[in-house]
């Protein structure tokens, strides 16, 4: 499963509002076309159990909303937008960079996501490394955002090799799914 996840270390991504506002910007469902994926395929917002992906008993996910987007965005703060398009608060534009490999679809995934953004007044820009390069940015906490394979291996879910941290999540962003996802893994 390939996943984008926000460091909320970071200032940008502190508030859940934020996190939320990002989710509600991407056409999720159309994105799977663009990418080839079955119809059908379910979209997911957090962590899922064996059980879940056997019965197909899965959180509703967020959906596509940029208005709701919108209004989230301006109620955390990114307001003015600027000549260029982008929203602003404290005189700084919302401009991020995300992490992103070539494998598993990602280069399509990441240029449609960017596009996503774009039309909601957000500026994501691509930084393309090696799936390594990504694995170490992210471990050290050195991102913004990343997107990255997320898999299960022997009943514990892993990122790039090492065990997923839930902290790597905006907390409640997902409250939904949220309660279905292992506190401690």
């Amino acid at each position: 499963m390939t996943v984008l996840y926000w460091n909320h270390r970071d200032l940008s991504f502190r508030d859940v509002k934020v996190c939320r506002a990002l989710t509600l910007a991407i056409n999720r469902r159309e994105l799977l076309q663009v990418l080839n994926f079955p119809p059908g395929t379910p979209v997911l917002d957090a962590l899922f159990s064996r059980r879940q992906i056997r019965s197909r008993d899965f959180p509703e996910p967020m959906p596509y909303h940029p208005e709701l987007a919108n209004r989230l965005l301006e109620e955390a703060g990114w307001r003015t937008q600027n000549q260029e398009g982008l929203r602003e608060r404290d005189g700084k534009p919302f401009n991020f960079t995300v992490l992103a490999g070539n494998q598993y679809g990602q280069e399509d995934a990441v240029v449609y996501i960017q596009t996503q953004f774009r039309r909601v007044g957000v500026r994501m820009n691509i930084d393309r490394r090696e799936p390594s390069a990504i694995f170490e940015r992210t471990l050290a906490g050195d991102y913004e955002a990343a997107i990255n394979v997320l898999y299960t291996a022997g009943g514990a879910w892993r990122r790039s090799g090492t065990i997923f941290d839930r902290s790597q999540l905006c907390e409640s962003a997902f409250p939904r799914a949220n309660k279905a996802a292992p506190k401690r893994l």
